[in-house]
């Protein structure tokens, strides 16, 4: 029977082999860092989602590696699949937690209570990271089956769609924030080097 025959690929297209190992390489190569901070300095409570990100993105473009050279092997397509969508959320997890800190510092300047800011952004957050996940293990898990294809398909729009409007209200935080210290004349050193981390990790 055809259904009996192994699929020989779940890429709909010819995976590389070389770009996982660059990005793997490279995402490695900025977890180090963060590893070292979190160890030198005692940041886990600040930083650990950037380590846990860093750490799930990495081993994502890992196992996209291995699938590549394994494209009809199922349960790599759909590990890798999982992992390479559920780390940039997880990323975005830090970032809301260093704005919560930030805004602890200068409450007075705050758009709402601080506490409440790490929650709601936490919350959504994992909201997020739920739809990603469940859209990616159903398009992992998908093979032929179009239908299941294509509903993990519009999980996968749903989550990246509410990403990308979390971090408009994220970024217009952060801006007003910034413009309110300073109005303020409370744009001290510290607040300015948090301000322009942010500015480099968008």
């Amino acid at each position: 029977m055809s259904s009996d025959q192994p699929i020989p690929t779940y890429y709909p297209y010819n995976p590389s082999h070389v770009l996982p190992i660059v990005f793997a390489v490279l995402i490695g190569g900025s977890l180090a860092p963060h590893i070292w901070q979190n160890f030198r300095y005692h940041y886990w409570r600040v930083t650990f989602f950037m380590f846990w990100g860093g750490l799930v993105y990495m081993t994502g473009w890992i196992l996209r590696c291995l699938s590549s050279y394994h494209p009809g092997n199922k349960n790599l397509y759909l590990a890798q699949t999982v992992f390479v969508l559920a780390g940039p959320p997880i990323y975005s997890a830090a970032e809301y937690n260093i704005l919560g800190r930030l805004m602890r510092y200068v409450p007075m300047h705050a758009a709402i209570n601080p506490t409440r800011i790490v929650i709601f952004f936490v919350y959504v957050g994992a909201a997020v990271e739920g739809l990603t996940v469940a859209g990616a293990a159903r398009m992992g898990a998908a093979g032929e089956n179009q239908a299941l294809l294509k509903s993990g398909a519009v999980l996968v729009a749903i989550g990246t769609t509410m990403q990308a409007a979390v971090e408009l209200v994220f970024v217009a935080m952060i801006a007003q924030l910034h413009y309110r210290c300073v109005k303020s004349n409370m744009n001290i050193r510290n607040v300015r080097n948090v301000a322009e981390s942010f500015r480099l990790y968008m």
